[in-house]
């Protein structure tokens, strides 16, 4: 072979070489030919984990293989052009999922906390229709109250209101007498503790304030079922039946919230948040920048688990939003609002009935295209962020998907429910209809 062939040989290949390469490169990041448009695009993909976890998938109507097994646990769908598409998840036994996907170059869409209502009917708990109150901690442990009274399965307790239920302690009010009483669930034959005569005899000897003081709210410390936060008819105080000790948290405030380790109250300078661990307290936001006006109240105060953001909703319907030391009005004629369990979404319901949320990694506010037939009644988080379970005016009990994008997924889980509540624990809604109380598994 001749010099003059080995070197056309030689850069022949390096050429190769390089448009190889380079087409390896391009394709690793995603970039294809499409011939339709006859045009170098870069792809995106569509990622999906659903329960239960077998669904078939359709991708417009074409079927694509799931891949979540034991070593994944969801489906990507990648090299797809950017467009929007349209997928399907559907197993026999449960509701459809449906959604339009806008893909878009080099990103993938990710759909990862599907939920799949299964086709079942409720079970029956109890016959008689009645007031019901959960165990916070979701063990389905429950208490009910007819014709006024309460009771534990057999067992009459004191009181017709439950005020707190931390993990088989229970705290029951006397409307009639305005006591509070805790009570060991698992020993019922004690003597139930009368907390206003506690909290008015510690409170003499340890604070040197004598005189009985009403008790307005009563929340189960972070982590104690022991130990609570009070809330006076001006001051809010921690009381610990353990220990035998009360401490004074403000002088001034008018209600309190609780998140994480933080009590986050309202009062006259405007809203504080203390430490229940380092025992500080801070103040969040003064009422000039709400624009609160002189005897103007704030009507509700959520906090996000994280303790890091916090929503205040004045008598006029405004919401205000407060995040590092920053805050923002959101809304308008808002009714009512509620942080997502991992904080990261304010969901929020406007007396138009529309829903919006604002979401904190994107600092962004969506409107759900969703509008009820009815005003809802109440709404509580759903445990894996992407949905929520309400009730509206004419008992229709609803699992909502939240999301930005259409359409949203719907299932109406039962109709004609005075009351419901959610058990994180044994992920079932309960519920309360005219002929009874009952109990809906969402696994």
């Amino acid at each position: 072979m001749s010099l003059r062939t080995r070197r056309i040989l030689f850069y022949s290949l390096v050429l190769l070489f390089l448009i190889v390469g380079t087409a390896l490169v391009f394709y690793s990041r995603g970039w294809r030919f499409d011939f339709k448009d006859r045009e170098l695009v870069q792809t995106g993909g569509i990622y999906l984990r659903s329960r239960p976890e077998n669904a078939e998938i359709l991708l417009d109507g074409q079927p694509v293989k799931n891949k979540a097994g034991l070593l994944q646990s969801g489906t990507l769908i990648d090299n797809l052009f950017p467009g929007e598409y349209e997928v399907r998840l559907s197993k026999e036994g449960y509701t459809d999922w449906q959604k339009h996907v806008l893909v878009l170059p080099e990103n993938v869409s990710v759909f990862d906390g599907i939920i799949m209502v299964p086709k079942k009917e409720a079970e029956i708990v109890n016959l008689v229709s009645a007031a019901f109150y959960l165990e916070e901690g979701d063990s389905g442990t429950m208490i009910i109250k007819n014709q006024g009274r309460l009771r534990f399965g057999e067992e009459i307790l004191p009181g017709d209101e439950v005020a707190a239920f931390p993990d088989n302690w229970v705290v029951t009010y006397n409307s009639r007498l305005e006591n509070y009483y805790l009570l060991d669930l698992n020993n019922l034959e004690a003597e139930p503790l009368n907390l206003n005569k506690l909290f008015t005899e510690l409170k003499a000897k340890q604070l040197d304030l004598a005189g009985e003081v009403p008790i307005r709210k009563i929340y189960p410390y972070p982590y104690s079922s022991r130990r609570f936060i009070l809330l006076t008819e001006r001051a809010l105080y921690t009381l610990d039946t353990e220990r035998l000790a009360v401490d004074q948290i403000s002088l001034e405030a008018s209600d309190f919230v609780v998140a994480g380790n933080d009590v986050v109250w309202f009062g006259p300078e405007g809203v504080s948040r203390y430490n229940l661990v380092f025992r500080s307290k801070s103040m969040i936001s003064d009422l000039t920048e709400v624009g609160l006006k002189e005897g103007e109240e704030i009507t509700g105060i959520g906090v996000s688990n994280s303790g890091e953001a916090i929503s205040l909703l004045r008598e006029n319907g405004e919401l205000w939003f407060w995040e590092n030391n920053t805050i923002t009005r959101l809304g308008q004629s808002v009714i009512q609002a509620a942080f997502s369990p991992d904080s990261r979404k304010l969901l929020f319901i406007e007396g138009t009935g529309v829903m919006k949320f604002y979401d904190r990694d994107e600092k962004m506010l969506f409107a759900l295209d969703f509008h009820p037939e009815n005003e809802i009644e109440k709404l509580i988080w759903y445990r894996n962020n992407a949905y929520v379970i309400f009730s509206d005016t004419v008992g229709k009990l609803i699992f909502l998907e939240i999301d930005d994008s259409t359409p949203l997924n719907q299932t109406v889980i039962a109709s004609g429910v005075s009351d419901f509540d959610y058990s994180e624990g044994e992920d079932a809604i309960y519920f309360t209809a005219s002929d009874g109380i009952w109990r809906f598994n969402l696994k």
